[in-house]
């Protein structure tokens, strides 16, 4: 509770992309064939999302290490960003690091864990873990939101986009 309390009382934001239904993904239809490349047009979409403000914000983008080409997508989607913004981004600094090496990128681990969680219905599962149900519980309250239906667009403070592909079968 404590964790959750410092994130909702610091002047600190998080956002991510909630995708339930990864089995509609047609890579070979939208996306060159390749996840590695559709994950990183999300980042790009949650970042450029309209749920940023304007200009007046700077942004700094860390992002957990995925694999061995991300250094090279994050630096692709930073010029993209300078280029958009004709090279004054609001997106002021990129950077891949190690998650367990900072403790803001434990605490997105935490949210994150906790969505997938209740997202996937693990909650409702026999032996499903009470703790883990507490932190939904209490993340839920904190937020005033449900954690597997996504947020507004405009929440600021705590955003999950509710991304579904469309079922072509």
């Amino acid at each position: 509770r404590t964790l959750i309390d410092f994130f909702f009382d610091q002047p600190i934001f998080f956002r991510c992309l909630l995708m339930k239904y990864k089995d509609r993904l047609h890579h070979e239809d939208f996306n060159k064939g390749d996840h590695n490349s559709y994950y990183y047009k999300l980042v790009y979409f949650v970042l450029n999302s309209m749920t940023n403000p304007p200009r007046q914000n700077e942004y700094r983008v860390f992002m957990d290490i995925k694999d061995t080409r991300g250094r090279e997508q994050l630096e692709q989607i930073e010029r993209v960003f300078v280029n958009k913004y004709a090279g004054n981004s609001p997106f002021t600094h990129f950077q891949h690091i190690h998650s367990d090496e900072n403790e803001l990128m434990q605490l997105t681990d935490l949210f994150i864990g906790a969505i997938t969680y209740k997202a996937r219905g693990e909650h409702l599962k026999k032996g499903a873990s009470q703790v883990k149900k507490e932190i939904i519980d209490y993340l839920e309250n904190k937020s005033g939101y449900s954690l597997d239906e996504g947020t507004e667009p405009w929440e600021e403070k705590f955003n999950i986009f509710d991304h579904q592909p469309k079922n072509l079968k």
